[in-house]
């Protein structure tokens, strides 16, 4: 009996509104036709770029907002080349609310040793880009 429901579903929308099925089957090819001329234009190594740059631009921004709060400094002023420790005189606390935030926005876990031994924004961005697989 379930296997006949979806077809019964179907046929009852079909009644109801003639059309539907046919949008649906249009919408989706005009999205597969854009996705492959996209690909045809666009080579594959520039969009994984692209798509690696913005996860590591999010971090370096959440970083920037993060030291902003804690060591009340302007966000305009900080970026990928901000160092934890010579720019920010960041002690190891601030570096457990650092990788605290990070571990919280991506789902994943920051090993804090390894997470020290990151100099600057830019490399603590790589590093989380490369653990969420980017």
């Amino acid at each position: 009996m379930r296997a006949f429901m979806p077809r019964w579903r179907d046929q009852e929308r079909q009644r109801e509104h003639p059309d539907a099925k046919k949008t649906y089957k249009s919408r989706r090819l005009s999205v597969n036709r854009i996705i492959r001329l996209s690909l045809e234009f666009i080579p594959l190594i520039t969009i994984l770029e692209v798509m690696f740059m913005s996860i590591r631009e999010e971090v370096i921004e959440a970083l920037c907002k993060k030291a902003a709060t804690l060591f009340g400094k302007d966000p305009a002023s900080l970026g990928p080349e901000t160092r934890f420790i010579e720019d920010l005189q960041a002690k190891s606390v601030d570096m457990v609310k650092f990788s605290a935030l990070l571990e919280d926005v991506y789902e994943v876990e920051v090993p804090f040793m390894e997470f020290v031994k990151k100099l600057t924004f830019d490399d603590a961005a790589k590093y989380i880009a490369e653990m969420l697989g980017e």
